[in-house]
Order: C-alpha cells, then structure tokens, then sequence
C-alpha cells in the first residue's frame, strides 16, 4: 500500500512540474532618437537609438554613409541603418530598419554691394530676401551696416568729410514642388504617403483645414516611424500637428484624420509632410508640400 500511494504522489509531482507555465517573454523595443544628419557629420551610434534589451548590437547600413565600431559619418545622400539586437535573457532577438536622412542646408548666392554718399549722421540698412518660390512671398529680414567716416583734412580755411555705406543684398531660392491630392508620394522616411482629401470650413473666429490621408510601409524587413504634418505661414513658421503616432511595420497601412483650427487674420499657404518637421520655419527641401485650399 505504501509503494502505491508513493508512486501516485511522484506522479502527481510530475505533472504539476509539466504544466507550471514557462515565464513569459518580455518584448524587445528600439526607440529612434535621430531621423537625420547634416552631410559630413559624424555621430556615435548610442546615440542614434536605445533598446531596454541588454543583447549584442549589431548594426548595419545601406546608402551613402559610413560605419565604424562606434560611429556614423554621414555623406551626401540618406542612409538607412539597421540595427539587429540578440537574444538576451527573457529579451527576444529583434532587428529594425531607419531611414537616416540628410538635413537641408540653405546656402547664400550671390551678393552686390554698391557704394553711396550721405551725410555722417545717415546709417543704411542691407537687406536680406529668401525667395521660397512664386507662391510664398518673400521672407524679409534686416540687418544695419554702420556707416564709415574719413578723417577730417586739416587746411587753414576749410574742414571736409565723407562717409560711405554699403548695402549688400543676398537671395537664395529653395524651389518647392507642389505635390496632387489623391497621388502616392515616396516620403524622406520611405513610407508610401497618400493625400486623400483636403477641406478647408470657416467659422466665426477661425478657418478649419481637415485633411484625410494614408500611410503605408512598402519595405521587406522594416519597421518604419511615422512622420508628421505641419501647415506653413506666409512668411516662415507654421502650425504642427499633435497626437500619439507609432511604427508601420512591412505592408502596415496606417490612415488617419486630422483638422488644423487656426486664426482668420493669420494667412496658411502650404500643409507639408516631414519625418522632421515639428520644428521646421519653412518645408524642408525633401518634404512633400502641397497647397491650402
């Protein structure tokens, strides 16, 4: 008797040691903290993205940049880096994919300077212009040139002076293709944009632009981040938009909804769309713009 209640608790052990449930996995997340760099920069990879896994990293790229142990130098076109984690402890194994792009730089033209005459108590101002295109009116900005004075000529009967101010006067044209409502656009941060519909309602106090539109991530193997709208002022700066936003992973399709409310006295040109552009004053050179209602 003693023999077969000892062989029914081993058994009873066994099967409770079979079924316990196995501890579970705990997700691996990347979080980007960079989208672009200037060409030539360079830029540690910890500093790129973070993980709460402690895995093995190890990364890779594809474009026009270059990678050493800890290091990124950027070059003249986008990058995409991957970023492949181990398996670590209850942390899976994960690889993600970023499309670095390269930060627009406006350089200067070409400057005159033409020499004038005035009298010593005058002071001239130069005068900057950045012409965006023929839709945006040009944005202004001023800076004072003090004016020189020649020493006086000394002489028994008379006492002269001159003073001569430079105005020099830079432009520099950023063209701006204006993209069609209802056609699908290849984003800086390779997503596949789609503009569905555009509305713009007057109420009493302000103008709403609603806007539909949809993104989707055509790239094998990626998890992409969605990027952001901003509408732009008449003369630099603009509107962002606001919300939670999150990563599309191969063929995700992401369609969303949104409305800008803004004043009447306060004139919109252009809505662009940007991996980058929350801070922008003016629609990055690669973003996709299109005109307000």
């Amino acid at each position: 008797m003693k023999k077969v209640l000892l062989a029914i608790i081993v058994c009873l052990t066994s099967i409770s040691l079979l079924s316990a449930p196995a501890s579970a996995a705990t997700k691996t997340t990347i979080t980007w903290k960079v989208t672009s760099l200037r060409a030539g920069a360079t830029a540690k990879l910890s500093a790129l993205a973070t993980s709460n896994s402690p895995g093995k990293k190890k990364w890779a790229r594809k474009g026009n940049c270059t990678l050493s142990t800890r290091t990124i130098k950027m070059g003249s076109g986008p990058c995409t880096l991957t970023l492949s984690i181990a398996k670590s402890g209850k942390y899976p194994a994960r690889t993600v994919s970023k499309r670095i792009s390269v930060e627009a730089v406006i350089t200067g033209a070409t400057q005159t300077a033409t020499p004038l005459t005035d009298p010593p108590s005058t002071i001239k101002t130069s005068t900057s212009t950045i012409a965006l295109n023929a839709y945006m009116p040009a944005i202004t900005t001023s800076t004072t040139a003090v004016p020189t004075s020649s020493a006086p000529t000394p002489s028994s009967t008379t006492t002269t002076s001159t003073t001569t101010t430079t105005t020099t006067t830079t432009t520099t044209t950023v063209p701006i293709v204006l993209r069609t409502i209802g056609t699908s656009y290849r984003g800086d941060d390779n997503l596949t944009v789609t503009l569905n519909s555009f509305t713009k309602t007057e109420t009493d106090g302000s103008y709403r632009y609603t806007f539909n539109y949809t993104l989707k991530n055509e790239n094998t193997d990626t998890e992409i981040g969605e990027g952001t709208w901003k509408i732009f002022k008449t003369g630099g700066g603009g509107t962002p938009q606001y919300g939670s936003f999150n990563n599309l992973f191969y063929n995700g399709i992401r369609s969303r909804t949104y409305t800008f409310e803004v004043l009447k006295n306060v004139s919109y040109l252009y809505i662009a769309y940007h991996s980058d552009v929350f801070f922008q004053d003016t629609p990055p050179g690669n973003a996709l713009v299109f005109a307000l209602p």
